[in-house]
């Protein structure tokens, strides 16, 4: 049986509620009301989604357990970079059973997500006949620059998926379409002309890294840019050099959209606390200065972010 569905998104919150299988910890890093479109198809053994944003996020998460799951990206507006390897609309993105992601999509962001279930995929490799290591291939994530005939094949397949309905009265329809998807995933892997790229961590991820921790840990406290520094032992100089390379933001700006996110967050868990209760909780002590900010970044008031949950 295939189930095939619009979602609809109210914002960066309820996309990380409703994809809870993706772990996801989704970051809006631009200014203006996030549009986010999903749709979903599930069949036995796969998982079929197309994404997109108008505005740039920093992508946290990692695929649902037990699957080895594959990406396409949709769009063309600007090259993506993850691990220091690009990513483009013809490379084939794979991740890994144990795999997490961390990327900053750049605005107008859309791409297609396949997650095959391991035991779905060792039984199509055997029944092909395909020499794969499927346990190599589910061990971590990989950039592949693949067939772009193949690519251009499972994008004009997922469109028929998902947005050609209904599959009830076709059932045999909706099998063979499966069958299709999943052959044309694994050939996809299986072509000579598939390149692989090592992914690399540089000293600027580690860095990054440290100072998000620390974000993180601190995040219902106003955290300046120099104290960030010392506690990472660098300059600022560096660090804004590091932020600007990952996000095209700097640190002060990126810990003013991580405090605002989880203002908001707050806000829309816990309608039973004033929205002033919720301010001071994060440190936001002038609320004519947060609600400025906070209507800047997601176009609305925080007032507004509460009408729109009644």
């Amino acid at each position: 049986m295939m189930i095939s569905s619009e979602i609809k998104i109210a914002g960066i919150e309820s996309l990380n509620t409703k994809l809870r299988d993706w772990g996801l910890d989704f970051v809006q890093l631009d200014r203006g009301i996030l549009e986010t479109g999903l749709t979903k198809a599930e069949m036995p053994g796969i998982s079929l989604q197309h994404i997109s944003f108008s505005k740039k996020i920093w992508q946290r998460g990692s695929p649902p357990s037990n699957t080895i799951t594959f990406g396409i990206l949709t769009s063309d507006e600007a090259e993506i970079v993850w691990n220091n390897q690009a990513i483009t609309p013809t490379t084939l993105e794979l991740f890994g059973r144990e795999d997490k992601f961390d990327i900053v999509s750049p605005a107008g962001f859309s791409a297609l997500t396949f997650s095959v279930n391991y035991d779905e995929l060792m039984q199509l490799k055997e029944q092909c006949g395909f020499p794969l290591d499927i346990d190599l291939i589910s061990l971590a994530h990989r950039v592949e620059s693949a067939n772009p005939l193949t690519l251009n094949k499972l994008k004009m397949l997922s469109e028929q998926i998902l947005y050609l309905q209904p599959f009830e009265n076709a059932p045999h329809f909706a099998e063979e379409l499966k069958s299709d998807l999943s052959y044309l995933l694994i050939s996809a892997l299986d072509s000579p002309k598939v390149h692989r790229f090592p992914m690399i961590k540089l000293p600027r991820d580690r860095l990054i890294q440290k100072a998000m921790i620390y974000i993180q840990d601190n995040i219902a406290t106003p955290i300046l840019v120099g104290e960030l520094c010392s506690q990472v032992y660098t300059s600022a100089r560096t660090l804004t050099r590091c932020f600007q390379s990952k996000f095209g933001l700097s640190p002060k700006e990126v810990i003013t959209y991580l405090r605002l996110q989880a203002f908001r967050r707050c806000l829309i868990e816990n309608p039973q606390l004033k929205i002033y209760q919720i301010a001071s909780l994060f440190g936001f002590w002038h609320l004519s200065k947060l609600t400025q900010d906070y209507k800047l970044v997601f176009g609305e008031l925080p007032t507004q972010t509460r009408l729109k949950m009644t």
